[in-house]
């Protein structure tokens, strides 16, 4: 359930299925039966069904899968008795195809557009969509052009603009108070593809810093309307990005903060006991070129980002403890079976390792075991 709230809240489109006890039998409830068995997995899956004849499952499947598929796209879940694989099949289901993104309003992006225009500090926070929708170029380009700082959200799931750019300031803390402080000094905070924002202590403050304002560009309407403050426009992030980049002319005159400091080397002394940082710093000394990294240290997420820097790969911070190793065997499948061939490396706490240690053994009998690193 832990990791189908993860798939949930990074908006993975995930059909689930699971198995129900035979059909003759769930009245009574003999053993294994799935009582309620739609509720289950609720509220973290987007649609739950068990078809109501085995005929079926064919377009119960092909259901799924396309308001998985649908923005925002999210697990789905399927129950399917037994008994309904023993079944004769109607026919071939019907295959169909949907939309996976939709373009911003044109009126909204326009008045969006000069709102940034006349903003004489923005500040840029670029959430997990502007990847998902493959959206990194624009998203670089559209910073380059602004001349803006760029943050990372609070647990983001996955990174957005290279962590080396000299615009990239690191990433926004998960409390009210703090994060608001951070952005001081900015007029316009102007989110895109991410909520407003994931806030895990609770730490009182202004939800803004005292006169700015805030513009969210965002795939859900549910993550529009959870937003504590700002104005809100329902688009494709990429698509919104390519819209702006064409109606926000370049500023040439903005001056950017300084980078964030990257700690390339060792101390000349090295502490004892050594330090997360040190280890991060020797690790990323050995690091094969084009490594993607899976990260679930999160204790030391600033060392990781501070000592190992990435250019582009997913560093998936989880709503839920022990996701990091499956999800690093996963992508290791992933690139072995597109032929991409990228080594993979994941950072796991010592708590998140106890959650499935049967990750070892799948990484073991797929020989990925650079995945386990």
């Amino acid at each position: 359930m832990g990791k189908i709230m993860t798939a949930y809240q990074n908006k993975t489109p995930l059909i689930i299925t699971a198995g129900q006890q035979t059909r003759a039998m769930i009245l009574h409830e003999a053993y294994l039966t799935n009582r309620d068995e739609t509720v289950l997995p609720r509220p973290w899956v987007k649609w739950a069904y068990q078809p109501v004849r085995a005929q079926d499952v064919p377009a119960a499947i092909i259901r799924a899968y396309v308001i998985a598929l649908q923005p925002p796209s999210s697990p789905v879940y399927v129950s399917i008795p037994l008994d309904d694989w023993d079944q004769a099949a109607l026919g071939d289901a019907v295959v169909r195809t949907v939309s996976s993104r939709y373009a911003p309003d044109s009126d909204r992006i326009s008045l969006f557009a000069e709102r940034i225009r006349k903003s004489k500090t923005p500040a840029l926070v670029y959430g997990p969509e502007i990847d998902r929708s493959g959206g990194w170029d624009a998203g670089g380009t559209f910073a380059e052009q602004l001349q803006a700082p760029a943050f990372f959200p609070p647990l983001t799931d996955r990174i957005s603009f290279p962590e080396t750019h000299p615009q990239f300031c690191g990433y926004l803390p998960m409390a009210i108070g703090p994060l608001s402080k951070r952005l001081r000094g900015h007029d316009l905070i102007i989110v895109i593809g991410a909520p407003v924002f994931r806030y895990y202590p609770y730490v009182e403050g202004d939800y803004l810093p005292s006169g700015a304002e805030l513009l969210q560009i965002v795939s859900d309407p549910a993550d529009a309307g959870a937003a504590a403050v700002g104005d809100s426009l329902l688009s494709d992030a990429r698509l919104a990005l390519e819209a702006l980049i064409q109606l926000v002319p370049k500023n040439k005159a903005r001056s950017l903060p300084p980078p964030l400091r990257v700690a390339s080397k060792l101390p000349s002394v090295p502490n004892d006991p050594l330090t997360a940082r040190e280890a991060f710093i020797v690790l990323s000394e050995l690091r094969p070129e084009n490594v993607i990294l899976v990260n679930e240290s999160a204790s030391n997420a600033e060392d990781v980002i501070r000592s190992w820097p990435t250019d582009r790969s997913p560093i998936s911070p989880s709503q839920a403890a022990g996701w990091g190793a499956p999800a690093a065997i996963g992508i290791a499948l992933a690139q072995k079976k597109t032929g991409r061939g990228r080594p993979v490396v994941a950072f796991i706490k010592d708590g998140s390792l106890q959650y499935s240690f049967q990750r070892l053994y799948s990484a073991g009998r797929h020989k990925r075991r650079r995945s386990n690193k």
